[in-house]
């Protein structure tokens, strides 16, 4: 009668000295190799991550600009506007300065009630550049004024095309700004640039006096205002702006393009 065996209880095996060796454990080239290829995979991977996170904020940057862009296209339109704050006086036209208040909700706009002073976020309003430097708050007050309704202004991420808000003129030989009030026809402007990436640290380190405090705002790339000049290209090399139109682009030089209108200000005659 055959007699049944169990398994049999296998031991560590022998070494050639009769030293016991764990058949699961790993040599040291064996974890170098390992260590290598970890090494290797991350340094593909860290790249494409980086990248991929980069790419997500310009998305974020570019969806900002298309709201500021359908924002705009309603506050000057004469019939679907909503209150345009001080610009209510003006009737049919208004000033950009209180389409950005509005953006940012201070002056007029301001909402919060009982609160001097609060953090700003892009989930509040998104006037924020999501690549851009955080801290900025706001609080109840003129944007322009010399005690900021949006502060520290070296935090602040999108600029206004100052040709909307002031415009060249020549006044007894002399050139200086005049102040624009814009109505429904600047919507027949469609690649006039709107809103669009700023270096707002730049541009504080030309302020010098309360009659210009307000340059973060605003900015343009005409040579006669050079101070007002102070892109950023801060996503990938790339600067993104929105237009009247609608539509957004990111470029490397915003100063390439033929058919971009930086210079229209139609209160002042040209191109209406």
């Amino acid at each position: 009668m055959a007699r049944l065996i169990g398994p049999a209880v296998v031991g560590p095996e022998l070494g050639r000295k009769g030293a016991r060796v764990n058949p699961c454990a790993y040599t040291l080239i064996e974890l170098l190799v390992v260590l290598s290829l970890v090494s290797l995979l991350l340094s593909l991977l860290v790249p494409s991550l980086v990248s991929a996170r980069q790419q997500a904020k310009s998305f974020v940057c570019m969806n900002h600009g298309r709201f500021a862009a359908v924002e705009f296209r309603i506050f000057a339109d004469t019939y679907a506007h909503g209150y345009r704050g001080d610009s209510e006086q003006f009737g049919s036209r208004f000033d950009a300065r209180d389409f950005l208040e509005s953006l940012y909700e201070v002056g007029e706009f301001w909402e919060s009630k009982g609160i001097t002073y609060e953090a700003y976020r892009p989930g509040q309003r998104p006037i924020i550049c999501p690549s851009a430097p955080p801290g900025l708050g706001r609080r109840g007050g003129d944007m322009t004024s010399w005690t900021p309704a949006v502060d520290p202004r070296e935090k602040v991420s999108y600029a206004m095309n100052r040709r909307l808000f002031r415009a060249p003129s020549i006044k007894n030989g002399i050139l200086w700004e005049a102040p624009v009030l814009l109505t429904e026809r600047i919507l027949n402007h469609p690649y006039t640039p709107l809103l669009f990436d700023v270096d707002a640290e730049a541009a504080m380190e030309k302020t010098t006096s309360p009659s210009n405090c307000h340059i973060p705002f605003f900015c343009t790339p005409n040579v006669f205002l050079e101070n007002y000049w102070f892109p950023a290209m801060r996503h990938r090399g790339r600067m993104i702006i929105s237009f009247i139109g609608g539509h957004v682009v990111s470029t490397k030089d915003p100063m390439a393009e033929k058919q971009w209108d930086w210079e229209c200000h139609p209160s002042l005659g040209k191109k209406k």
